[in-house]
């Protein structure tokens, strides 16, 4: 599991550099726990590092997303999937800070949108869906 994390990553960030085995497995566990899968957990991994998490960091950031989402009441691997998907173009309108995309993500699953349609609608004042 934990080479597949790092697969993820590596292949999202285009480095072999990206995170150490430690941190990969901190990042597996995660997926694994919360049912989202070594890989995807890497993939939205990749993400939150490209948008300025640090390695050290990253798997706690994604424990907490997934509390948070439970907390909110929306589903954990939706948000993940968002944050995976939309969090390196979403960035430029949240400064690169990761807890602020992590927020955005799940705000935006309680409204039954994706990040990229809330930060359109929000900051563009536009929405991809028109």
């Amino acid at each position: 599991e934990i080479l597949k994390t790092q697969n993820a990553i590596n292949n999202a960030i285009g480095t072999s550099l990206a995170i150490n085995a430690e941190n990969a497995a901190q990042v597996a566990e995660v997926g694994e726990a919360f049912g989202i899968g070594a890989e995807e957990a890497g993939k939205t991994a990749a993400a939150l590092l490209a948008v300025g998490a640090s390695q050290a960091e990253v798997a706690k950031m994604m424990e907490e997303t997934n509390l948070m989402a439970a907390q909110a009441g929306v589903d954990m691997g939706k948000v993940q999937a968002d944050i995976a998907e939309n969090a390196e173009e979403a960035s430029r309108f949240l400064s690169g800070n990761p807890e602020a995309i992590r927020d955005a993500a799940i705000e935006a699953a309680s409204d039954e949108a994706a990040l990229k349609a809330q930060w359109n609608t929000s900051i563009l004042g536009t929405s991809p869906y028109n």
